[in-house]
């Protein structure tokens, strides 16, 4: 019966014997009633079938058969929207686990790590490596200080470094930084 469903891939009509089926549940035929079938699918999704006893007099009824295959289209966009949203909470799930897996290896790691606005060279977020490297509160570092200001070179040519960077042209790189002290340390710099 399922067969038959999805091979047509639309409405089925069953009359009263028509299919050798008596103990399928889907199916409910008698002298008085047929049965209408339907998938449930939407694109590749599949969700499977429905099925409605109906008075045989109403079993060919033109007007019967699009209410139905209409009812059975919305159900189908609704399940598909559930698994949608299903999917997309899946995959926000997935990502919040990541972006926890490398907050924790940011904050915990040893090496001193900035992550900064590409564009403007603000230093976004910091470790505690950092802080205690340059000297700094962690959170003064997150909120008042630039790539540029850490760096000796002048503003314009660290900027010119980090669009460097960007375009994959470079990613390693040798500076001097200033500490909180005003002591000077070399660096290098991996982006």
């Amino acid at each position: 019966l399922h067969k038959k469903v999805l091979d047509t891939n639309g409405l089925v009509i069953i009359r009263e014997n028509e299919i050798g089926c008596p103990d399928c549940s889907i199916l409910y035929t008698s002298k008085f009633y047929g049965s209408l079938l339907y998938p449930l699918k939407s694109g590749k999704n599949f969700f499977g079938i429905i099925s409605v006893a109906i008075l045989r007099e109403f079993l060919d009824s033109a007007e019967e058969h699009e209410l139905f295959i209409e009812l059975a289209n919305d159900i189908s966009f609704a399940l598909n929207k559930m698994h949608i949203e299903k999917e997309k909470q899946n995959a926000l799930n997935s990502l919040l686990e990541e972006e926890q897996k490398f907050k924790t290896l940011f904050e915990s790691s040893e090496a001193v790590m900035f992550i900064s606005n590409i564009e403007s060279g603000k230093i976004i977020d910091s470790n505690d490596s950092a802080a205690n490297f340059y000297g700094y509160e962690k959170t003064y570092i997150n909120e008042n200080i630039y790539i540029y200001d850490l760096n000796t070179l002048p503003k314009d040519i660290v900027l010119d470094y980090i669009g460097r960077a960007v375009k994959k042209e470079i990613n390693h790189f040798h500076f001097k930084h200033k500490l909180s002290n005003g002591n000077l340390r070399e660096v290098e710099v991996y982006a």
